[in-house]
């Protein structure tokens, strides 16, 4: 399977190999826009502390706020999942704790039907720790992708040409 077409501007720089015809690729106007309405205040912070990097090497354009939006969603909603999973698994030590308490102490039916108890409670704790932990590891993938469209990570960043500091053009992007 084919990977993603190379843009106009690396083909020229390797030579045109392929001798096929070069197309004239838009070049939208790089510019820092307001985050839109809707985002939520992690949301909000990460656009407003990244948005001007990024603008700055040209690499946040006109045309780019709904994958920025995305972007930035998904970063806020990984941050409430790290804090679940925080949240989760300390009520899972501590239910644990709890229930081997209650199992070290004198031994009588009272003691037998609250451990069940409390071990039908860390079961469903476990459950949902689990369904966090799937939850964290899809926005992850969104994240690294949505990053990487950005150039936001190193692999993400190899192969781009983009306008330094004080430069006027857009910048060519060469992923």
């Amino acid at each position: 399977m084919a990977g993603k077409p190379k843009p106009t501007n690396l083909k020229i720089l390797e030579g045109n190999r392929g001798r096929r015809k070069l197309v004239d690729e838009p070049k939208p106007r790089p510019l820092i826009p307001t985050p839109p309405k809707g985002l939520d205040r992690v949301a909000k912070k990460f656009w407003l502390e990244l948005a001007p990097k990024i603008e700055n090497l040209g690499l946040l354009t006109e045309v780019d706020v709904s994958a920025f939006t995305v972007l930035c969603q998904v970063w806020a909603r990984l941050t409430q999942i790290w804090q679940d999973i925080k949240r989760t698994q300390a009520d899972v030590n501590a239910k644990a704790a709890e229930i081997e308490t209650l199992r070290q102490s004198t031994f009588n039916l009272k003691n037998s039907s609250a451990v069940g108890k409390k071990t039908g409670e860390l079961k469903a704790l476990k459950k949902e720790l689990l369904v966090l932990m799937r939850e964290e590891r899809h926005y992850m993938q969104t994240l690294r992708h949505q990053s990487s469209e950005f150039g936001l990570t190193p692999r993400g960043r190899a192969g781009l040409i983009v306008r330094g500091h004080g430069e006027d053009d857009a910048g060519d992007l060469l992923s």
